[in-house]
């Protein structure tokens, strides 16, 4: 056993390192993890059924921190000219509770050219009170991950096929936000705001 041991000493090392350096990654990963406080702030975002839709919605918030919505169909725009407007759809996930809440926006019928058109704001999101600040009180942000499926091994040999997903990070901690499952063009997803009513 010392023999093989001495014989293929440097093949043995060049396995184990990897993996180690495998293992210490991943129970970094791990630590920072379950070190790292949550995020407070429910996040939300709003998600288009195909590329254009985010040349046709506008989303702001007021000084009272509530949420507007406008449409505006324009064929001065040429990305938006000769196309059919579709519909989107408002995410809001909450991290504490994991729960992801989910509102479909439709486009008004036959709107005139270059009018902007306020939208309802659907559900219980209108009665809450949003920060637009791209950072939550709590330090953490909403940023668009590319990475390549099958989680951290994966990402370390560069192998796998790609996927996007939101993320929010802070100070290297990082949780993945759930997709609303209704579009595959998330990489035209856009953060609207943080949801602070607890801060009042």
């Amino acid at each position: 056993m010392k023999g093989f041991l001495k014989r293929n000493f440097v093949l043995l090392l060049g396995i184990s390192l990897p993996v180690l350096l495998i293992a210490a990654l991943l129970l970094m990963h791990v630590i920072s993890r379950l070190a790292a406080t949550g995020p407070a702030y429910p996040v939300l975002y709003v998600s288009f059924d195909n590329h254009y839709g985010q040349h046709f919605y506008d989303f702001d918030i007021d000084d009272a921190g509530r949420l507007e919505i406008g449409f505006r169909r324009s064929e001065q725009n040429a990305a938006t000219r000769g196309r059919q407007p579709a519909d989107a759809t408002l995410a809001l996930f909450d991290a504490r509770s994991e729960t992801l809440d989910t509102f479909r926006l439709e486009p008004p019928d036959d709107p005139a050219n270059g009018q902007r058109i306020a939208l309802a704001v659907p559900g219980e999101l209108s009665d809450l009170t949003f920060s637009g600040q791209s950072t939550a009180p709590d330090g953490y942000r909403l940023e668009l991950s590319a990475y390549r499926g099958g989680g951290l091994l994966r990402e370390i040999f560069g192998t796998g096929r790609r996927s996007r997903h939101h993320r929010l990070v802070n100070d290297g901690a990082s949780f993945r936000v759930p997709g609303t499952g209704s579009s595959s063009y998330a990489y035209h997803d856009a953060f609207i705001g943080w949801v602070v009513d607890d801060d009042e």
